[in-house]
């Protein structure tokens, strides 16, 4: 069985002149983006969406997809901080930015994680998201995210639960929180409420409706 942990670091080798060089035409013939066009975003798409996939899969993001894509994001960062003008293609954030970036993405998804909601692999993506989008940006496409997944949730529930039933569940959860008098959420508002959110996919398109500059043109 191919080992994942010497075939991921290499994936941008490979991948990554072949997405520029492609991304290149592109934004000439099509004027695509030209942040989607550069080898840190090859690396950050492709781990998002190696992420979403292994969420799916297995509700887990494995570290063989966030390790080597924040060791190559970090890489190239700190290749780049001399000149960075000079390196366009890499696509890189500033380093102070990069590590700012990563870090408060991180702890952002991590605090739920501790209190019993999401996984650990969920702060692991969150901070090489923070990487390749440095600190607005990431927190953006962080934000996105939980605004997608929760929006998936509620879709999901109300297709199989009916649309009562959801207002139902938010109404007495906002309603408890405000005063002790409302009728607390039931033991099947509770399961609706506390269940788990999507975040790989959410993640994946957090980062592309940001790197296409979607969700910035409607928040900036």
């Amino acid at each position: 069985m191919l080992n994942p942990w010497k075939v991921a670091p290499l994936v941008p080798v490979v991948l990554g002149p072949i997405w520029v060089t492609v991304g290149a035409v592109a934004c000439v013939r099509d004027h695509v983006s030209a942040n989607l066009l550069t080898f840190a975003a090859s690396v950050l798409v492709v781990a998002a969406l190696a992420a979403a996939i292994d969420d799916t899969r297995r509700r887990k993001i494995a570290n063989w997809i966030t390790y080597p894509a924040f060791g190559w994001l970090f890489a190239v960062s700190i290749a780049c901080s001399p000149a960075p003008e000079s390196m366009t293609w890499l696509g890189t954030v500033p380093f102070v930015d990069m590590l700012l970036g990563s870090l408060c993405c991180f702890v952002i998804v991590l605090l739920p994680y501790l209190f019993g909601v999401g996984g650990g692999g969920d702060a692991k993506i969150a901070a090489v998201i923070g990487a390749g989008l440095g600190l607005k940006y990431g927190l953006i496409a962080v934000g996105s995210a939980f605004v997608i997944a929760a929006m998936a949730a509620i879709l999901r529930d109300t297709l199989r639960r009916g649309p009562v039933f959801v207002v139902r569940a938010i109404y007495r959860r906002l309603s408890s929180w405000m005063s002790q008098w409302f009728l607390p959420p039931s033991r099947d508002d509770q399961g609706f409420l506390n269940q788990p959110l999507p975040m790989g996919a959410s993640f994946f398109c957090g980062v592309v409706l940001t790197m296409t500059d979607v969700i910035p043109k409607l928040i900036l």
